[in-house]
């Protein structure tokens, strides 16, 4: 009889064995189907826009459309409130983290020489890249102590600007080449440089809240500008055209000429009031700085 229960006892043994084999195989075999899309996986689906991308809010988004039209003048109360509320974000009071050492561009340079060293002076970028790299304005603030305003509409690039603790407002938005918001599409290229385009593309795009700069300017209570660096990748002259010069007082401009009309602009600007003072045509790849403006001063 003991060895008809140790007999047992092995064949029990051997049968849960055999079992955990099969159900180890049986979970392998599962696993390695898997590895292909699974049927009874919970399927994800694809994001027009990655949440990092930042997407808009539903309320927003309408909040927005009803002041997007062009009977919208550039003072709308509505347009300014939702540009204030929505749009401009304050300056972040952590230490700046920078990347590279201090730089002052080409653009920089001649602005400083023109307003003779100013001190606490105000500019506005746009077309701020991530804040630091070819920024025509972070030797300012941080050598001559200025504030002002950083406009990005890349969402991408927006996130590293904030990151750098700039002592500016931001906003991610662009300038609209009209004198009325709206809503164009926004392209990511190679290289970096993104565009807004009324053209079909089969680009991946985002839609891109376009306001205008007077508006802007308003929402900040900003009546004077010591320096204004424009550089949207050939939208410059459609948003000077915007912008109503005897509204708005601004001293220096630095505008990209590369994808414009060069002597309509030129000619317009003096319209307005404006000297041709430079003309700048530097390249440097190793630091990522390309400068082709025209800078425009005031004429007093």
């Amino acid at each position: 009889m003991k060895l008809l229960r140790i007999s047992k006892s092995a064949s029990f043994g051997l049968l849960f064995t055999l079992f955990l084999g099969i159900h180890l195989v049986l979970i392998r075999r599962e696993i390695s189907l898997c590895a292909t899309p699974c049927p009874h996986a919970r399927a994800i689906k694809p994001r027009r826009v990655p949440l990092d991308l930042m997407p808009q809010s539903r309320a927003l988004i309408v909040r927005f459309n009803r002041v997007a039209k062009p009977e919208t003048p550039q003072d709308d109360p509505d347009l300014v409130s939702f540009i204030r509320d929505e749009i401009l974000e304050e300056r972040r009071h952590n230490v700046p983290k920078l990347s590279y050492p201090l730089y002052q561009t080409p653009q920089a340079a001649v602005v400083n020489d023109i307003l003779k060293n100013k001190s606490d002076g105000f500019f506005v970028e746009c077309g701020a890249f991530d804040g630091e790299r070819s920024s025509n304005t972070i030797w300012l603030e941080h050598q001559l102590q200025w504030r002002g305003l950083l406009v990005e509409m890349d969402p991408s690039y927006y996130l590293q600007l904030r990151g750098k603790n700039r002592n500016s407002y931001t906003a991610n938005a662009c300038l609209s080449p009209e004198p009325y918001p709206l809503t164009l599409p926004f392209v990511d290229m190679q290289g970096g440089d993104g565009v807004i385009t009324r053209r079909r593309t089969k680009q991946p795009t985002v839609d891109a809240i376009c306001l205008p700069f007077f508006s802007i300017m308003l929402a900040m209570n900003v009546t004077h500008i010591d320096y204004f660096s424009l550089d949207v990748e050939g939208q410059e002259f459609a948003v000077l055209k915007t912008i109503p010069f005897d509204k708005i007082d601004i001293s220096v401009i630095s505008v990209e000429y590369l994808h414009t009309k060069k002597v309509a602009m030129r000619k317009f600007m003096e319209g307005k009031g404006y000297t041709t003072a430079k003309t700048l045509e530097f390249s440097n790849p190793a630091i990522s700085q390309w400068s082709y403006d025209y800078i425009f001063v005031k004429n007093r």
